[in-house]
């Protein structure tokens, strides 16, 4: 008798550490996906401003042949 319940504690108590194993492994996975994806929005935030800046240096004027810099300071083209 003490042998069947021992067998079946030990079938439990295995079931549990798998479980608690298998949480703890999705936990990881979930922390690396949220790493990931911070990374990749900064990288595009960084990306956008970027695009941004050059759009905003680079636009000609409708005068056509002189462009704003950064201080909105009319430069002459060469």
């Amino acid at each position: 008798m003490s042998i069947k319940t021992n067998d079946q504690l030990m079938a439990i108590y295995i079931a549990s550490l798998i479980r608690a194993i298998v949480a703890f492994h999705d936990l990881i996975d979930n922390k690396i996906q949220n790493r990931q994806s911070q990374v990749e929005e900064q990288e595009k935030e960084k990306k956008d401003k970027e695009d941004k800046d050059k759009k905003e240096n680079g636009e000609k004027t409708p005068e056509g042949d002189e462009e704003k810099g950064k201080d909105g300071e009319k430069k002459e083209s060469k």
